[in-house]
């Protein structure tokens, strides 16, 4: 179950998410992006004391467990303060788990150097850097139609944060679509049309995976199939100059 507040007062509206009949929910996720900007705020003892109580509605155990969990968005590593890490600390303390979505913005954080320096900051703040989106987020949209993400440069912060942070600082490498999240490079494959275009297969998923949820559902028009089943989309913000990262799409679909 996943909860987007509009601020840190109004967050702890869903306080009583722990409702009888409701056993089928076993991790409540906060979406909460704003999380450095309130950082301070949140720090001081009533809502140190919210916190607390919320720390009582996580279930550790094996049988029906039920956790509490906050997702937050940093976009730089300097961004991060020594408040972070103590807001970090005291929720991990109540087994509330904080965890970082970043998504890839060229001329903001696009270099091996940023990301590093982030995936560090998380680590010692006690902040799971979760997620590091290269395409599809709504941050992403607008920005990255203009200045487009060359795929190769991935593979550099990816080799960087590899050979620089242990494995528990490397965040997964997504892909965004309408049809689902993917990673990048392990459950899915990039293709390119004659225009440059690039298309992911969803490797993941397929028609009787989307219909087993809606039997009445049907591929965007704008999609297509692959020889194997698995959908093809088109993904917006990337573009490429070394083929060898691709399969042409009159090849291998």
């Amino acid at each position: 179950m996943r909860v987007h507040p509009g601020s840190s007062e109004e967050s702890f509206c869903f306080f009583d998410w722990r409702v009888p009949g409701c056993t089928h929910i076993i991790l409540l996720n906060w979406s909460f992006c704003s999380f450095y900007q309130e950082c301070p705020g949140l720090l001081n003892s009533i809502c140190l004391l919210l916190f607390i109580l919320l720390g009582k509605l996580n279930t550790i155990s094996i049988v029906n467990p039920q956790r509490l969990e906050i997702e937050t968005q940093f976009l730089q590593a300097d961004e991060m303060t020594p408040k972070h890490n103590k807001l970090a600390i005291s929720l991990g303390r109540k087994g509330i788990t904080v965890y970082n979505n970043t998504p890839l913005l060229p001329l903001i954080n696009l270099s091996e150097d940023e990301i590093g320096r982030l995936a560090y900051g998380c680590r010692s703040s006690g902040i799971e850097f979760h997620h590091l989106y290269i395409a599809g987020h709504p941050v992403q949209v607008d920005w990255c139609e203009t200045h487009p993400i060359e795929l190769s440069i991935i593979i550099d912060i990816a080799t960087a944060l590899r050979r620089k942070e242990s494995g528990r600082g490397i965040p997964r490498f997504i892909i965004s679509t309408p049809l689902g999240d993917v990673d990048f490079g392990l459950c899915s494959e990039a293709t390119s049309d004659q225009e440059g275009r690039i298309y992911i297969k969803l490797k993941p998923y397929c028609r009787e995976y989307y219909q087993s949820m809606d039997p009445s559902f049907a591929y965007p028009a704008d999609s297509k199939v692959g020889k194997d089943g698995h959908p093809i989309i088109m993904v917006p913000g990337l573009e490429h100059t070394r083929d060898f990262m691709l399969d042409k799409q009159k090849d291998k679909t």
